[in-house]
């Protein structure tokens, strides 16, 4: 007889999934998503992934802009 895994194993096996095969996961949990799966979402790392994402991105445009400031200079200050 199968015994379904209970939320618990799930959550523990989604969680190792999120440790060792990031791209595997994020697959997953998108395709999730799409199925509006709410009870397949690996809550706490989605939420973490999304946070790193948005940190990622703003660190990125400030060097954008840190960059487009020093050329800027160097145009203003070009003999």
């Amino acid at each position: 007889m199968f015994l379904s895994p209970t939320a618990a194993e799930r959550a523990k096996a989604l969680d190792e999934l999120y440790l060792s095969d990031a791209y595997t996961w994020a697959m997953q949990q998108a395709e999730a998503l799409r199925r509006r799966d709410l009870d397949a979402i690996d809550w706490d790392n989605v939420i973490e992934a999304v946070e790193h994402a948005g940190r990622s991105e703003r660190s990125s445009w400030k060097n954008h802009c840190a960059r487009a400031i020093e050329h800027l200079i160097k145009l203003a200050h070009w003999p």
